[in-house]
């Protein structure tokens, strides 16, 4: 008890010294210029990035580097040579962005003489680009709704519409979780979208259309599933290679407990995805309370690491879901097998190549094979959960008798 009292004061004190550490780099900043108000002159340049906050927000001058602004209304009048990074309510360019835009508001505008020197990506309720403004890579929009007369020089990719927006979390869920997509909406051009909800992927801006090249079925589908039985066995090998006894730990579980493990699957795949996105939203709120109480610095450091690390906590989760469920099972699966009809068999390579094999070719199977791939899922996320839960009861098992 005494030494997790004293690591217990040690951290508190290693906060407390960050915590010092960070308000002095704001005050530092704020020196330095990098951090400003919410007005640039249009005869004032900023030799540095800029983090911008209030009520209205406008850039009529020339800003050297990226560009961080949080506000109710937001226009970029001037020059941002960096990118732009924009939350707010009502975000309008009528300027030159010479990076990417990377936008979040109710209402996201790029007007007629606007510049955007690389990519736009945008997430808004309503969405309006105008015929003659320029985006030089590719405009990436998540929308209500929007008027689109110009779109990106590459690519044009956006979801527009309650409907298609529910439908693409729907989508996007189901193609990590079985690695098939369900297309709801043939890809359409139709642009203005004030009437009616619709899905779009433009991939040229000049009106041709891009002629339909005869495929092969059958190589189509040999080469697609290859690739999915590769993806497994990359992910299987690393599992065995890295973690070879925890491994052989989920495989029992998926034996010893299916039903169980199925539940706590279940349960651990709606946490991860539900808690994921409330957690951002959390994380998102306290930087914004630290920028409202004028804590510039910290609000971005804040950001950037729990950001950071949720995304990278949120990946691991999508390999489990992807990858990592599938190769338990099938570790399992063709372990069962190998023990039955093949006992000599004693590498743990051949179970793992048997039990993918069969799988892939299960997940093949029109319907049948879809809902085989959530329950798959479901199974071997369990596994993990209750290995997990299971070794922290016996971790404070012993920590009771000490």
């Amino acid at each position: 008890m005494i030494e997790k009292r004293n690591n217990l004061s040690r951290i508190t004190a290693v906060i407390l010294l960050l915590s010092i550490i960070f308000l002095g780099v704001t005050q530092t900043a704020r020196a330095d210029g990098i951090l400003v108000g919410d007005k640039v002159a249009s005869d004032e340049t900023i030799e540095n990035d800029a983090i911008m906050n209030g009520t209205d927000v406008m850039v009529n001058g020339t800003i050297e580097g990226d560009l961080f602004v949080v506000g109710k209304n937001i226009t970029i009048n001037g020059t941002v040579e960096g990118s732009l990074f924009a939350l707010g309510e009502n975000v309008v360019i009528t300027g030159d962005v010479q990076g990417s835009g990377y936008v979040t508001a109710v209402s996201a505008q790029l007007h007629e003489g606007a510049s955007i020197g690389r990519s736009l990506y945008v997430v808004a309720v309503s969405m309006v680009i105008e015929k003659d403004s320029y985006i030089g890579r590719d405009l990436i929009a998540l929308t209500l709704g929007a008027r689109l007369a110009g779109g990106g020089e590459r690519d044009t990719v956006a979801v527009i519409g309650v409907v298609e927006v529910i439908k693409w979390i729907m989508n996007t869920v189901n193609q990590v979780t079985t690695g098939k997509s369900v297309a709801f909406l043939e890809p359409d051009i139709t642009v203005d979208t004030r009437t009616r909800s619709t899905s779009f992927r433009v991939r040229t801006q000049d009106g041709t259309e891009i002629p339909d090249t005869p495929t092969n079925a059958t190589l189509d589908w040999i080469l697609k599933h290859s690739r999915l039985f590769v993806s497994y066995l990359v992910v299987g090998i690393l599992m065995i290679w890295w973690l070879p006894v925890v491994n052989e730990g989920w495989a029992d579980k998926v034996g010893e407990r299916p039903f169980a493990t199925f539940g706590a699957g279940l349960v651990f795949y709606i946490v991860g995805f539900l808690g994921s996105g409330l957690l951002l939203v959390l994380l998102i709120s306290i930087a914004l309370g630290l920028v409202a109480l004028t804590f510039w610095g910290l609000a971005l450091t804040w950001g950037g690491i729990t950001i950071s690390a949720l995304s990278l906590a949120f990946w691991f989760f999508i390999l489990l879901v992807a990858y990592a469920s599938k190769v338990i099972v099938a570790y399992w699966g063709g372990r069962w097998l190998l023990r039955r009809f093949v006992p000599k068999a004693r590498r743990r390579i051949w179970p793992l190549l048997l039990g993918l094999l069969l799988l892939v070719l299960l997940f093949a199977i029109p319907f049948a094979g879809w809902a085989l791939s959530f329950a798959v899922t479901f199974v071997g996320m369990g596994a993990v959960a209750l290995v997990y839960l299971e070794s922290r009861r016996a971790g404070l098992v012993v920590a009771e008798e000490e």
